[in-house]
């Protein structure tokens, strides 16, 4: 469930020192070892480079092998272990920006497009689980968008009135609901989303793309993009490629173009997410 007030839901963090018997690891990576793959030692030469090996960039990769290309998948830690790893393995199409505002700013067309686009990657992953029969719990469920807490206002209300109409205007199923599961609190229900275990589905897809000229490398960063050439320096070696995918959550790109990184990241917002249950 997701709660949205006026903006943003804020709350006074509270950090705790962790004690030498506490564990802070999340269920995701607990449960489900993943096989550990080779760091890059050698030049390779690949039809193309995928940058980041979460749920994004694993499943890109897997994509494109099935289309018969050669595939180098690099992660600079461990494969599905940092954003994928710590996710609330929600899948949803509604965005962190409200519906209304994304047709605001760029448009009923762009505002339903977006959302078309993570209605069609919910449906890709159930292909992909089905026809690779992959154990990882997958199932529809409904999300739910609520007001954050008890003092809710008259406008908060009429926003998620807004945000539903506009919903089902667009194509997608939505209703309002004045009280929604567990929480009790006016919301929007979306039915048809879906939930699952995200590191056994990246378990079995990242085992698939090594082999026939494809890889992938762990602890391999990439620190320099040479887009003349058509390469990439990784571990002081190089992976030539025809194409370059970006499926990182925040790219580092190293001291080479540290002003296009610095001119990125000063753009970005830090925020935390928070699933219970």
């Amino acid at each position: 469930m997701h709660c949205r007030k006026d903006f943003p839901c804020t709350a006074k963090p509270y950090i705790r020192r962790e004690q030498p018997w506490m564990r802070n690891v999340p269920f995701w990576i607990d449960s489900t070892p993943i096989r550990r793959f080779p760091r890059l030692e050698r030049n390779v030469n690949v039809d193309v480079v995928v940058v980041g090996g979460g749920i994004t960039g694993i499943t890109t990769a897997h994509l494109l092998k099935e289309t018969g290309l050669t595939v180098a998948l690099i992660e600079r830690e461990r494969v599905a272990s940092i954003d994928t790893g710590h996710t609330t393995a929600h899948l949803t199409c509604i965005t962190d920006v409200e519906l209304q505002e994304l047709a605001r700013t760029f448009g009923d067309d762009h505002a339903q497009a977006a959302w078309d686009a993570g209605a069609a990657a919910i449906d890709e992953i159930q292909r992909l689980v089905q026809d690779e029969q992959i154990e990882c719990e997958f199932r529809r469920v409904p999300a739910y968008v609520h007001v954050c807490g008890h003092s809710f206002s008259q406008k908060e209300i009429s926003r998620l009135k807004k945000e539903a109409s506009l919903a089902a205007k667009l194509g997608f199923d939505a209703v309002y609901l004045e009280s929604v599961p567990y929480f009790n609190l006016p919301g929007v229900r979306y039915p048809n989303q879906a939930k699952f275990h995200p590191r056994k589905y990246l378990r079995a897809l990242a085992g698939k793309v090594p082999g026939n000229g494809s890889h992938v490398f762990e602890k391999s960063a990439a620190s320099e993009f040479d887009a003349k050439k058509g390469r990439v320096k990784v571990n002081r070696s190089w992976i030539n490629f025809d194409r370059v995918i970006m499926a990182t959550n925040n790219p580092l790109v190293g001291l080479a173009h540290v002003t296009a990184a610095t001119l990125l990241q000063t753009k970005l917002s830090l925020y935390t997410s928070y699933a219970f249950g």
